[in-house]
C-alpha cells in the first residue's frame, strides 16, 4: 500500500524506498529531450519535486500518471 508525503509523492509502507529518477530518466521512458522534461515540471504539468536544485521524480508515480492520461498533478492528490 501507498501513502502520500509531500503532495505528489509517495512511499511504501513498511519502509521500502521507491525508485526515484532523474530528468535524464525520465526523458528516457517517455522519449522525450531532457528540457522538455524541465520545463514540464517548473510548469507543475509532471508529477515532481525540487531536492537540492535538481528535479526528482517517482518511477510508480509517473507510471501511475501516465495511465491516468497525464492529467494536471495537483488533481491527482
Amino acid at each position: 500500500m501507498l501513502y502520500s508525503i509531500a503532495g505528489n509523492m509517495t512511499v511504501r509502507e513498511g519502509g521500502e524506498m521507491p525508485e526515484v529518477l532523474t530528468v535524464e530518466q525520465v526523458a528516457k521512458m517517455l522519449g522525450f529531450h531532457p528540457e522538455s522534461i524541465r520545463r514540464l515540471a517548473r510548469e507543475e504539468k509532471i508529477p515532481a519535486v525540487k531536492v537540492r536544485n535538481k528535479w526528482r521524480f517517482l518511477r510508480e508515480v509517473i507510471i501511475d500518471w501516465i495511465a491516468a492520461g497525464c492529467p494536471d498533478p495537483k488533481e491527482m492528490a
